[in-house]
């Protein structure tokens, strides 16, 4: 089951959200999801709306007994099998490499090239350790309603930079790899972990966890540099 945070705990994840630029909302759910002009029109619980490209992960937070106060979402708890698990990862490691692919292409700051070009090599590292995972322990990944919504989602992603060009695509990538990187891990910290009941896969788990920690820690100042430099 996915783990919750405790007060501190969330503080301090507001605080590291935060400093990425991103807007936190507290104390409000999500009422509603649709499809706007611009992407995707999201109706919290007080009221507000918030207009969006796309939505890269929507859930809420509940005791096990209690009733859904929104009609139209499921209480149910994300349980995932080590197949789908595995299958999860895939995923995330091949939008990576995607991404990855099209930075070296397309991308015009080499800072953006140099990341890029990191992200094929050490995601397509990735994606063969689960692969011969896979084979040793006998795990056939499998796909669930996750797996689903991230490839999904990644394809989103993907069409929106078609448009972009130059420094504005340089920045979109990054802001990209940012939404990935973090998404990966705030999944693998709250579910992916703590269900993974094979032993070899919790480990490699663990070890791509320090990975996507790194990509991270890299990507950011990337991104604020682009972010700060002044409009050409």
């Amino acid at each position: 089951k996915a783990q919750q945070l405790d007060e501190a705990g969330g503080g301090l994840l507001g605080r590291m959200v935060g400093a990425l630029g991103i807007d936190v909302q507290v104390g409000v759910g999500t009422e509603r999801i649709e499809t706007a002009e611009a992407g995707v029109r999201v109706t919290l619980s007080d009221g507000q709306t918030v207009d969006a490209g796309v939505v890269v992960f929507a859930m809420g937070c509940m005791s096990e007994s209690s009733e859904s106060p929104v009609p139209g979402l499921s209480t149910q708890t994300v349980e995932l099998t080590d197949a789908q698990i595995l299958r999860v990862m895939q995923v995330a490691n091949e939008s990576e490499i995607a991404f990855g692919a099209l930075g070296q292409s397309r991308a015009t700051t080499a800072s953006v090239r140099d990341f890029s070009v990191k992200m094929v090599t050490e995601h397509t590292v990735a994606r063969e350790e689960l692969g011969l995972l896979a084979v040793d322990q006998e795990l056939r990944p499998a796909d669930s309603e996750l797996s689903s919504m991230l490839m999904a989602e990644a394809q989103h992603m993907m069409a929106e930079m078609d448009a972009l060009e130059g420094t504005r695509f340089d920045l979109a990538l990054m802001d990209v790899q940012l939404v990935l990187h973090a998404r990966t891990a705030m999944l693998m910290d709250s579910l992916l972990l703590s269900q993974s009941r094979n032993e070899a896969l919790r480990q490699t788990l663990t070890a791509q966890r320090k990975t996507v920690q790194g990509h991270l820690e890299e990507a950011l100042p990337i991104q604020k540099a682009l972010f700060d430099a002044p409009a050409p």
